[in-house]
């Protein structure tokens, strides 16, 4: 689901907070791609 999510914002340029409901709560989402992008 994050991957799908991190696509997704990708693809449409959108912001986090514009994610659709689907793959969940935006906010938990921003977070865990920003622990995954200071891990590298």
């Amino acid at each position: 689901m994050m991957l799908n999510a991190t696509l997704w914002i990708a693809r449409t340029d959108a912001a986090w907070c514009d994610l659709q409901d689907f793959y969940g709560f935006w906010k938990s989402l921003y977070t865990r791609f920003r622990r995954c992008g200071t891990k590298f």
